[in-house]
């Protein structure tokens, strides 16, 4: 991350939310998470987001107009089908576009527009012992406070339930298990 880069997050969930964290601490200028509803665009500015936008067919305009140019690096969250196509369109020539969304279907894109962009793909793999041991340095450092999205604590009785609550209780964000 270059110190005052444009980052655009797609995906407002737990992993999003924390990626605007990081990229906030980590020194970057226009931090932008975008997503479908705004249900959670004052969690995502308490998170460290400089920007929060609907993520519709004028995305890239307004991401443009609010941070000087296209995103340097394009931080999919959302885990759906069609966001590396997305990613792909959005990011500005030479950027990277950051696949950290779990997406479980087959994704496909258009090659040409990351070729003719030469844009930088990098996958996250799941975590380490290493990102584990900066994330708690961070949290006990107070430099990241990931409290805003807690949203309570459930037996593991209680989790089914929750589970499905979940489901509708769109403003919900993280739940922590009680083994």
């Amino acid at each position: 991350l270059s110190v005052g880069a444009r980052i655009l997050i797609i995906g407002a969930g737990p992993v999003g939310l924390a990626v605007a964290a990081c990229a906030k601490l980590g020194g970057a200028g226009s931090v932008v998470v975008a997503a479908r509803t705004d249900r959670r665009a004052d969690l995502a500015i308490t998170m460290g987001a400089s920007e929060f936008m609907i993520a519709d067919e004028k995305l890239g305009e307004n991401f443009a107009r609010l941070a000087g140019g296209a995103p340097e690096i394009v931080v999919e969250c959302a885990g759906a089908p069609g966001m590396m196509d997305l990613a792909a369109g959005l990011a500005a020539p030479r950027g990277r576009v950051v696949m950290a969304g779990a997406c479980l279907q087959t994704e496909t894109f258009l090659p040409i527009v990351a070729t003719m962009k030469e844009l930088t793909y990098q996958f996250a793999v799941c975590y380490t012992r290493q990102e584990f041991a900066l994330a708690e340095k961070l949290i006990a450092g107070r430099r990241i406070d990931p409290m805003p999205m807690f949203d309570g604590t459930v037996s593991l009785d209680e989790l089914p339930k929750r589970f499905e609550e979940l489901r509708t209780e769109k403003q919900a964000c993280k739940v922590m298990l009680t083994p």
